[in-house]
C-alpha cells in the first residue's frame, strides 16, 4: 500500500500538523500578551 494514501499515515500527519500549528498559535498569543502589557505600561506612564 502506498504511504500517501493510507488513512492511519494521513491521520498521523494531520495531527502532528495540528499540534504544530497549535504550539505556533500558544507562541504568537503569549507574544501578543506581553506586547499589550507592555503598551499598557508606557501608555499609563504617559498620563
Amino acid at each position: 500500500m502506498d504511504r500517501n494514501i493510507n488513512p492511519v499515515f494521513l491521520f498521523l500527519r494531520v495531527v502532528q500538523a495540528a499540534s504544530r500549528v497549535d504550539h505556533t498559535i500558544k507562541l504568537y498569543a503569549n507574544f501578543l500578551r506581553n506586547f499589550v502589557s507592555k503598551l499598557l505600561i508606557l501608555i499609563s506612564n504617559l498620563n
